[in-house]
């Protein structure tokens, strides 16, 4: 399988609490862009992770259990400017699409997502000329 242009030794951060999202994602990220994906589902564990400049960008989904994405968001963004962002959420809202835009988060996938979606968001995250290896299909 060939990787994208500009994907080789990128790593995605996923932090989300939904295990089932979080494999799917990996299995997707790997398989199409040959991505390393690791995920963590507490806020502590996020910044740790984040802060340890191991990985190109994250996933957050809007909803985690015992703690804010937004305050995970600011931490993360305030020590790391510009650190690629994407939300993940089943909140189709105005409210949120804004509230997240605000926090410097343009790009949001909607859960359940589609692949085609995934891959999208992911491209536009990091930065991969705009096109999955040629195995996609979707």
């Amino acid at each position: 399988m060939m990787v994208s242009e500009g994907m080789a030794e990128k790593r995605i951060l996923v932090i989300s609490a939904d295990n089932f999202a979080c494999e799917v994602i990996r299995k997707v990220l790997a398989r199409h862009f040959e991505l390393d994906v690791a995920s963590v589902d507490s806020g502590g564990d996020a910044i740790a992770e984040a802060l340890t400049g191991k990985y190109s960008g994250a996933i957050i989904d809007h909803y985690l259990p015992g703690t804010s994405s937004r305050k995970i968001i600011k931490t993360i963004k305030t020590m790391l400017p510009g650190f690629p962002m994407m939300m993940m959420t089943s909140d189709f809202s105005e409210e949120t699409l804004r509230s997240f835009q605000n926090l410097g988060i343009p790009d949001i996938i909607h859960k359940p997502f589609k692949m085609h979606a995934l891959i999208d968001g992911i491209t536009a995250l990091i930065g991969a000329g705009g096109k999955p290896s040629s195995a996609v299909q979707v």
